[in-house]
């Protein structure tokens, strides 16, 4: 509206006031306020409200019932986060006996009775596989060479492996058996107490985790390793395959 892209004289339809914008009550009256101030017309397709210059300056009161509309939804929105927030607290205090979530790294699987997690074998053989390759000093491209000749098949929409997800397993703590539950806030996710020892199967030692992840040859990949700029975007002209630096 601002630039001009959406002419005066145009009609926004929204499914309430609230859907304006997730911002403060105040900052969506004034988002409002500036629309149709600007020429622009606002449709609610909940209550069938149209509002325009003309509409609030003929019936003021349509701006109160406005804002008991945009007060009342936040208000929900709010209580909402709360009874989510307390759910997963609830969910957390529970992690001796019940498991957090079905999510879980791609080598377990979660039991029908959600109390345990149960092993994949092939793709645990992957992960000890990956451990003990760095663990011999293998840079993660080779280790993505070595898990292609074995045809091992990777996780995930493309079962192709790739430096990233080898160094994935390399960094997760999960392959050692622990757990860190987490908490949103402000839209991110923020560690919520402390670590679970022992909550998913271990499928390699603490020992080896810690020799894997300090070896130099995934440390350099890691952290030295140049960017490619063209990662998903060249292919193999006969094969189809991704080619990978």
């Amino acid at each position: 509206v601002n630039t001009g892209k959406v002419a005066p004289g145009s009609v926004l339809i929204v499914e309430s006031l609230d859907r304006l914008s997730r911002n403060t009550v105040l900052e969506q009256m004034s988002l409002l306020l500036r629309i149709i101030t600007a020429g622009v017309e606002v449709v609610t397709l909940v209550d069938r409200k149209h509002f325009t210059c003309d509409s609030v300056n003929a019936n003021p009161l349509e701006l109160i019932v406005s804002l008991a509309i945009m007060i009342r939804a936040q208000e929900e929105s709010r209580m909402k986060g709360t009874r989510i927030a307390a759910a997963w607290s609830m969910k957390r205090a529970r992690l001796e006996t019940h498991k957090l979530t079905r999510r879980c790294p791609p080598w377990l699987i979660l039991s029908q009775d959600r109390t345990r997690y149960l092993i994949d074998d092939a793709r645990a053989s992957a992960v000890r596989t990956i451990f003990r390759l760095a663990t011999l000093g293998y840079a993660p491209q080779m280790i993505v060479d070595a898990l292609h000749q074995a045809k091992q098949a990777a996780w995930g929409k493309d079962t192709a492996w790739t430096v990233t997800k080898i160094l994935d397993v390399l960094r997760n703590r999960a392959a050692i058996g622990e757990f860190q539950p987490h908490k949103m806030e402000e839209g991110k996710p923020v560690p919520a107490g402390e670590a679970r020892p022992d909550y998913f199967p271990a499928i390699v030692s603490l020992e080896t985790f810690h020799a894997a992840n300090r070896s130099s040859a995934v440390l350099r990949g890691a952290i030295h390793g140049d960017a490619n700029l063209f990662v998903g975007l060249a292919w193999d002209g006969e094969t189809k395959e991704k080619m990978v630096l």
